[in-house]
C-alpha cells in the first residue's frame, strides 16, 4: 500500500458528499488565481506589529498575512489536482474590527470548538497541548492520542461520520467555532459549501501535498494561528527543525547509501512513491538511496508485481511494506515475494509500530508533528553504525 492510500485510510476518505459540485468554488474560496509558492518566503507573521516577519522555510501550501484588525491565512491548491485554487480566511479576535475583503471567510480565535475531518489535524492539536478545544471527530475508532479517546469514551468528544455519512446535523448541534477539512479532490467542495450554509467555518489543511517531512510539520504554525500559540509552535518547530537537521548532516556525508524499496502490492499492481515524492526525501535525508528514483515525480507508479520483484534484486533494506506486521503477512499477499531480496536478507521494517485499537496508525496522526523522530529511527535502520535508536515509536523490524 502507498503513502497516500495509507494516508486517506487513516483519514478514512473513499468517495466524498455532492460529487462534482465544483462551481461555485471562486465564490465561496475566497478568489482564485494562481501563486508562486517558494522556500524560504517571508510573510507578515500574527503577531506582534504589522511587518512582523514569519519565515517558511519548507512549507509551500499556505501563507500568513498580518492586516488591520486580524490575520489574513490563504491555503493554497489544497487537494490533489487543484490548480490556481486559493482559499483566504480571515482571523479576527472575538473583539477585534473586522477589516474583511470579498471572499474571506471570518474565524473568530482563539478558536475554542473545533471539529477535526483527520487525525493528522489532531496530531498538530496536540503538539500545541489543546485537545481540549476538539468536539467532533471523524472515525473515533482511528484515533490515536490517549487524551482524545479518552474524552470520546466519556462522550464529551463525539464522531460526526465520515464520506455519505457525516452527520450534518450532530455538527450543528457541537456549535463549533470551525472545521478542519482537506480534500481529495474537488468533491471536497460540496462538503464546504454545506457547512458554510449552516454557517459554520471550515478551515482546508493540505499538509499531505507537502513534499518533505518538514514541510508537513511547519503546517502547525498555521494550526498555531487558530489558538494564539504562533511564539510556542515557532519555538518548539525550530528544535525539530534542528534535530532533523542534525540527523541528515550525520548520514547524508556517508558515501556509502544502501537502497531501499517501499510498499506492498496489491493483486497484480505495486504502487510505488515516485522519485520526487515525501517518501523518497526522506529515504534521501535517512542516508539512504530510493529504488525507483529514476521515476521523476511526485505521483505514485503502477508497477506489476513481476517488474517490481525484478527491480528489488538491487534492494537493500525494505520499509513501509503495507500493513503486514510480520514476514509471513507478506507471503500471504504473494508467494514470489520470496524473491525479493530484502526479505532474504531479513531487512523488512515497516512503519507501523506504533497501532492503535480501532485500527489507526500513530505514523500518520503524531508523526506529522515528529519528521525528527521518524527520520532518526530510519536513519538508525539504514546507518546503524551512525545512528542508535534504544527505543522506536514508529518503525518495526518484521519477523
Amino acid at each position: 500500500m502507498n503513502q497516500v492510500n495509507d494516508i486517506l485510510k487513516n483519514r478514512h476518505i473513499r468517495e466524498l458528499l455532492f460529487a462534482g459540485v465544483v462551481l461555485g468554488i471562486v465564490l465561496f474560496a475566497g478568489g482564485c488565481g494562481n501563486h508562486q509558492p517558494a522556500w524560504n518566503r517571508i510573510t507578515p507573521g500574527l503577531s506582534g506589529t504589522p511587518g512582523t516577519s514569519v519565515v517558511l522555510h519548507h512549507a509551500t501550501g499556505f501563507s500568513i498575512e498580518q492586516v488591520s484588525g486580524g490575520t489574513r491565512i490563504r491555503v493554497y491548491n489544497p487537494w490533489q489536482g487543484a490548480e490556481g485554487i486559493t482559499f483566504t480566511y480571515l482571523l479576527v479576535h472575538d473583539s477585534a474590527n473586522l477589516s474583511a475583503q470579498p471572499g474571506d471567510m471570518i474565524i473568530r480565535v482563539p478558536v475554542r470548538r473545533i471539529i477535526c475531518l483527520s487525525t493528522t489535524h489532531i496530531g498538530f492539536i496536540g503538539f500545541l497541548g489543546e485537545e481540549n478545544s476538539i468536539v467532533g471527530v471523524s472515525g473515533a475508532g482511528y484515533v490515536c492520542n490517549t487524551k482524545v479517546r479518552q474524552a470520546l469514551s466519556e462522550g464529551r468528544i463525539k464522531d460526526v461520520g465520515y464520506d455519505m455519512t457525516l452527520n450534518y446535523e450532530l455538527i450543528v448541534g457541537l456549535h463549533p467555532d470551525l472545521v478542519l477539512a482537506y480534500g481529495v479532490n474537488s468533491e471536497i467542495t460540496g462538503v464546504y459549501q454545506k457547512l458554510k450554509q449552516l454557517g459554520i467555518p471550515t478551515l482546508f489543511i493540505g499538509e499531505y501535498l507537502e513534499p518533505s517531512p518538514l514541510a508537513k510539520a511547519e503546517w502547525v504554525k498555521l494550526i498555531a494561528c487558530l489558538y494564539d500559540r504562533e511564539e510556542y509552535a515557532q519555538e518548539k518547530f525550530s528544535a525539530i527543525e534542528q534535530s532533523y537537521t542534525d540527523t541528515r548532516n550525520k548520514v547524508t556525508a556517508e558515501d556509502t547509501k544502501p537502497v531501499l524499496m517501499t510498499g506492498l502490492p496489491w493483486k497484480e499492481s505495486w504502487n510505488i512513491p515516485g522519485g520526487e515524492s515525501f517518501t523518497a526525501r526522506l529515504i534521501a535525508d535517512a542516508g539512504g538511496s530510493y529504488l525507483w528514483k529514476k521515476y521523476k515525480t511526485r505521483d505514485n507508479i503502477p508497477l506489476n508485481v513481476e517488474e517490481a520483484v525484478s527491480d528489488a534484486r538491487n534492494a537493500d533494506i525494505w520499509i513501509n511494506a503495507g500493513v503486514a506486521i510480520s514476514m509471513h503477512d507478506i507471503l500471504s499477499t504473494d508467494e514470489r515475494l520470496a524473491d525479493v531480496r530484502p526479505f532474504k536478507l531479513n531487512q523488512v521494517y515497516n512503519n507501523n509500530a506504533w497501532l492503535c485499537p480501532g485500527g489507526g496508525n500513530a505514523f500518520w496522526e503524531s508523526g506529522v508533528v515528529s519528521p525528527d523522530v521518524i527520520l532518526k529511527e530510519l536513519a538508525a535502520i539504514i546507518h546503524p553504525e551512525i545512528i542508535h535508536v534504544d527505543t522506536f515509536r514508529y518503525y518495526r523490524k518484521l519477523n
